[in-house]
């Protein structure tokens, strides 16, 4: 592994690891936090591999930006969703953001659904009953469960494993 990959590696993993604690804390990725990430991801990579650099970086910042505004026109996320995985982006590039948005769409999924069948399962009928609930608000409320899992936690998974794999092979 070259240095530049290293020290990227490491950018990314503290940045990602901020990034994910915070959203699990307050549901938010402060804009401090996403714009200092695209502030040092754009002069890591002209630093290290001039201003050659910097095209995969805003193709990067454009991958990431693009498929998560589309997902929050149209209510799949958040604004701060939208303004990591840009700053993730320009610290990817745009084949390894698309990479790791399809991955962290898989973990997201299957989080989701573990939430929502975990929250369906806890909520047995008697339960449900003694808090005046209905069984259809069971329904509601595991729906819920699912939807309210942060974003920064399957982006993070999913970007460390892209890194990982990348490590690992000529890929």
């Amino acid at each position: 592994m070259d240095r530049s990959f290293l020290a990227l590696t490491i950018c990314v993993g503290i940045f990602t690891l901020v990034a994910m604690i915070w959203d699990i804390r307050s549901r938010r990725i402060p804009n401090w936090l996403n714009v200092t990430g695209l502030v040092v991801a754009f002069g890591f990579h002209a630093i290290f591999n001039g201003f050659e650099g910097l095209l995969p970086a805003l193709a990067g910042f454009a991958v990431g930006f693009g498929i998560l505004f589309v997902l929050w026109l149209i209510g799949g996320g958040g604004a701060g969703d939208v303004k990591l995985a840009a700053a993730l982006g320009a610290w990817l590039g745009a084949p390894l953001m698309f990479i790791t948005f399809v991955l962290s769409a898989i973990l997201a999924l299957v989080v989701s659904l573990a939430a929502i069948l975990y929250r369906a399962v806890m909520q047995t009928p008697a339960n449900a009953s003694a808090g005046g609930a209905s069984k259809g608000s069971n329904v509601k409320g595991a729906l819920q469960a699912g939807r309210q899992i942060p974003y920064a936690v399957p982006l993070t998974l999913a970007t460390w494993i892209v890194l990982i794999v990348k490590s690992c092979t000529s890929w």
